[in-house]
């Protein structure tokens, strides 16, 4: 069923095609809204522009005035702010993609129907994916043998007169911007490599184009200094001190075996000397070792030699 709806305001969509007073420019208020991808329409253009319409130059912009209008269909591939990149519409005479020149090009071409199954003739076999579009009314159904070239890409101004169609579906306009997009990559420019001269010229330029504000107010450069990396690696750091002990056995001339009154314990007391590691002045003696008499001297408590049974003093 046909939208009416989908026509653009200002645009009689019911009237003739090929009559000169039914096309018109649109208002530039409208160009967003109807310059956008899948729009199918046709646009006047004169005889004295055909010469740039069949030699390709991919560009139609500003129209100019002849005695004898021609008129074109076309499809909206990319829009833009004042022109936009369309595709051409043909029937090739009613040939379609039979006619000798364009059968080595079929998979490159595409059916473009606003019924409801697309037509194809028995020579074209190697068609891409149908594309379906929405006609604006009955009068602007598009014809059976239209096909769509997605190498026609040409450059429209939106201040044309023109005449709208259809409206490709969203199921077929995804098929249109992939199959336009694997045929038509974008252009990869490789990247200039510089040679000494160019380089220079370039810093040149660099340096010309740069100036350097005597204003007072500017702040002051800081200067920088670089550290340079050490060759050599770091020293080892030394091991702490650790305190040490000394043992000073007793004076000759002190009695080892002091006469020691019957009712006490006998003892023998073993000075040691202790250093300090932090501070080697703090060094005293002091009673660090009580031996009893009663056990042997590899033994401190008297109890624990006769729990052990130690009965001599082994060397």
């Amino acid at each position: 069923m046909l939208d009416r709806n989908r026509a653009s305001p200002g645009l009689r969509s019911n009237a003739s095609s090929q009559s000169s007073r039914n096309y018109q420019p649109l208002e530039e208020k409208y160009w967003r809204g109807f310059f956008v991808p899948g729009r199918i329409f046709m646009y006047q253009l004169h005889e004295s522009e055909l010469d740039d319409y069949n030699n390709k130059k991919q560009r139609l912009l500003a129209p100019r005035g002849s005695a004898k209008p021609v008129y074109r269909r076309c499809m909206v591939i990319k829009g833009g702010r004042n022109t936009s990149q369309c595709l051409l519409i043909k029937t090739y005479e009613d040939q379609g993609c039979t006619r000798e020149d364009v059968r080595s090009k079929q998979d490159h071409h595409a059916v473009v129907y606003t019924g409801h199954d697309a037509f194809r003739l028995a020579g074209e076999t190697r068609l891409r994916t149908s594309i379906q579009a929405e006609a604006i009314s009955h009068d602007t159904i598009l014809p059976r043998l239209a096909r769509l070239n997605y190498d026609s890409t040409f450059e429209l101004s939106h201040t044309r007169p023109i005449y709208p169609l259809a409206q490709v579906t969203p199921r077929s306009l995804q098929t249109l911007l992939r199959d336009y997009e694997e045929l038509n990559p974008p252009a990869i420019i490789p990247l200039r490599r510089m040679t000494r001269k160019r380089t220079w010229d370039a810093m040149l330029e660099q340096l010309d184009a740069t100036t350097i504000s005597p204003s007072p107010t500017a702040r002051p450069l800081r200067a920088v200094t670089l550290r340079r990396a050490p060759t050599f690696p770091p020293p080892v750091p030394e091991a702490p001190p650790t305190p040490r002990i000394e043992i000073r056995a007793p004076a000759p001339d002190v009695t080892l075996f002091p006469v020691i009154p019957a009712n006490r314990r006998a003892t023998t007391h073993i000075p040691l000397v202790l250093h300090s590691a932090r501070d080697a002045r703090a060094s005293a003696p002091v009673s660090a070792l009580c031996c009893p008499a009663a056990a042997e001297l590899n033994f401190i408590d008297a109890d624990l030699v006769a729990r052990l049974g130690a009965t001599a003093l082994r060397g």
